[in-house]
């Protein structure tokens, strides 16, 4: 009875350091910032009132695009995919809680929502991987190609961008061998490993087998079509990101603000960060638009205006989204629809 007790305080307490760590580094990254950056609220709204009405039409057009990117790159993994509309609303509530909780712990959000379509969590695990691969692999290729073509306008970018490319590179050929070393297990080999194991763990080393067989079992067609759904999301991400900073820094060199724009999406990777990214991500870019010759004021002003603009917008999205998701299954429960049921595997990844 006491041990029993004794796990549970303990879990209570690995809990609440978890959600205290995060609040923590967010009050120190603030302070950090307003103790250095010679910051002013004027230069804030000055900023804030750039943005035209045209400007926020292009902006949420390109966010459009983005979320049906990632729907599209969702369907190419399925084997049974619910409509679009259906994937959009999953995407956006995906993007919505992994942008704020920390982390990286809304990542999980995409496995359960999966489930409640008929896809086994170590299935949707596997294709979470696959996605997240593939904006690692063109995150890291645009950057690189853009340091090749623009190395002489940009030489400061060089000590910056190069470790991480380095490290995106490490982490690219681990998972290439995680899916290398998937393919090559045969269909029945998942039995036989359990089969080695005893009863307290079968459990784990069973669904280890569903999430390795997921990835051995995606076609090559699969990984293309993930690919290049991958590269219109990332292009449409970034004429999003140079959009507003034209229009809130039209001062700042277009080659500067490409370089921060592609650097960030593989810094936003390190798990490492504030609630909701709050303070770090504002840190991370007065240090890179620092880099690029902007003032730190200024910097530290478009950081608000892009954490301000991206909450409303995500959070906006992400609530519209999940209600009309609630309401979708509502109506499909009364009218009698069949809607698959969570403990279904035949909605996994694999394509015959």
């Amino acid at each position: 009875m006491q041990n029993t007790q004794a796990g549970i305080s303990w879990r209570v307490r690995y809990r609440r350091v978890l959600m205290l760590a995060p609040v923590l580094v967010s009050v120190l990254a603030i302070g950090l910032l307003l103790a250095v950056v010679d910051w002013q609220p004027r230069q804030f709204e000055a900023m804030s009132q750039r943005l035209t009405q045209e400007g926020l039409v292009v902006l949420a057009l390109l966010f459009g695009l983005q979320q049906l990117g990632r729907a599209t790159r969702l369907r190419a993994l399925m084997a049974q995919a619910p409509d679009t509309r259906r994937l959009v609303e999953i995407v956006m509530i995906h993007q919505f809680c992994d942008y704020l909780l920390p982390l990286k712990a809304g990542e999980l959000s995409l496995p359960e929502l999966l489930k409640r379509e008929g896809v086994e969590r170590p299935v949707a695990c596997a294709m979470l991987v696959v996605m997240r691969g593939c904006d690692l692999l063109l995150a890291t290729l645009l950057l690189l190609g853009t340091l090749v073509f623009l190395h002489d306008e940009i030489p400061e970018a060089l000590s910056l961008t190069v470790p991480l490319i380095i490290v995106a590179g490490g982490l690219l050929g681990g998972l290439a061998v995680t899916i290398r070393w998937a393919s090559r297990r045969t269909p029945d080999g998942r039995t036989r490993d359990v089969a080695r194991y005893g009863n307290a763990i079968r459990y784990s080393a069973g669904k280890l087998g569903l999430f390795r067989d997921a990835l051995g079992s995606l076609s090559a067609r699969q990984y293309w079509r993930a690919v290049l759904s991958t590269l219109g999301i990332s292009l449409a991400g970034i004429a999003f990101n140079l959009f507003f900073c034209w229009q809130f820094a039209p001062d700042l060199r277009w080659q500067s603000a490409l370089l921060v724009v592609l650097a960030m999406p593989l810094i936003s990777q390190i798990p490492i960060r504030g609630w909701a990214g709050i303070g770090t991500s504002e840190a991370t870019l007065v240090f890179l638009f620092c880099q690029a010759g902007m003032p730190a004021p200024a910097a530290f002003s478009l950081a608000i205006c892009g954490r301000i603009f991206h909450f409303l917008l995500l959070s906006s999205s992400g609530l519209a989204a999940f209600c009309l998701y609630l309401r979708g299954r509502a109506q499909a429960a009364t009218s009698g629809l069949a809607i698959p049921s969570p403990n279904r595997s035949s909605g996994g990844a694999a394509r015959p």
